[in-house]
């Protein structure tokens, strides 16, 4: 409909000019459109196939691996409530199973794996995923009554609020997070 050649023919009328606007606005759409698709698509596959062929961006991607988890923590129940498949393995062997090659994937507590990812052993040999799948808060416990509960507050708001704490999170977690 519009001219791209040599302009022997086009719409003389106003009514076959707006058609023809029309037209070539709707075609440069079409051709965009398709054209970003086809990058996406293209994209998308080599980001699933670029880190040895999986990638983990939830807790349904756990499915599709082989999973280690140490045996009677919170990740095992966690496994176990989305019937998620995976092995048992003590807490010295948790990392040494992934680097063996047994699993492809290990579940623990973010803390641990962030600070050991950063040790001389495993350094640049594992990469801990940014996401969290379930947060946990932790406590500490005392009994009713007991003096030290409010010395006890006192000492953790004094250190989380000092200028040290985050140095310290980023020093051996890596992040402030």
């Amino acid at each position: 409909m519009t001219t791209v050649g040599y302009g022997d023919v086009a719409p003389r009328s106003p009514a076959g000019r707006l058609v023809a606007i029309a037209w070539m606005f709707v075609s440069l759409f079409l051709v965009s459109w398709f054209t970003a698709s086809m990058a996406s698509i293209l994209t998308a596959e080599r980001l699933d196939t670029g880190s040895g062929g999986f990638v983990v961006r939830g807790p349904d991607d756990l499915r599709r691996l082989h999973v280690a988890v140490i045996a009677g923590t919170s990740s095992e129940d966690y496994l176990k409530r989305r019937q998620i498949d995976y092995i048992r393995v003590p807490l010295k062997d948790l990392l040494k199973v992934l680097l063996a090659g047994r699993v492809q994937a290990v579940l623990a507590d973010a803390p641990y794996l962030r600070y050991t990812a950063r040790s001389e052993a495993y350094a640049g040999k594992i990469t801990v995923l940014p996401q969290t799948f379930q947060t946990e808060p932790y406590g500490i416990a005392l009994r009713d009554g007991s003096p030290w509960r409010k010395l006890v507050d006192r000492a953790l708001l004094h250190r989380i609020a000092a200028p040290a704490w985050r140095d310290l999170i980023y020093r051996y977690l890596g992040s402030a997070d």
